[in-house]
């Protein structure tokens, strides 16, 4: 799964407006499949490429793998793992479970003497 999510990371995010032009003041839910699919399809560069750190960024002249962040990328993945669960949708995912299963840390929020 992380090389997926590296993978991922090399999708473009949406510049043609188009889930904006499209749903933005309407009360129509978009499924993240039928975004994925209005998305452009290519990527930004190669699976492997590499480039040079900066000369004023940390870790400078190193040479390292490119990568991006991507809401594309994401969703993506989030639709891997629903799949992977058999969960009917992605709202079906509880990604807190997912994230701390039974390493649940205490809820600092919750007022005291709630459980």
């Amino acid at each position: 799964m992380q090389d997926s999510l590296l993978n991922a990371s090399m999708l473009p995010d949406d510049q043609t407006n188009w889930l904006y032009n499209q749903f933005i003041g309407s009360t129509r839910t978009t499924e993240p499949l039928e975004y994925l699919v209005h998305m452009d399809h290519g990527f930004l560069f190669s699976p492997g490429e590499t480039t040079v750190v900066p000369a004023n960024q940390p870790g400078a002249g190193q040479t390292v793998l490119k990568g991006s962040y991507s809401t594309n990328g994401f969703s993506l993945v989030g639709l891997a793992i629903a799949g992977l669960l058999n969960a009917s949708s992605w709202a079906d995912v509880d990604q807190r479970d997912l994230a701390w299963g039974t390493s649940l840390p205490k809820d600092r929020l919750q007022p005291q003497g709630h459980k």
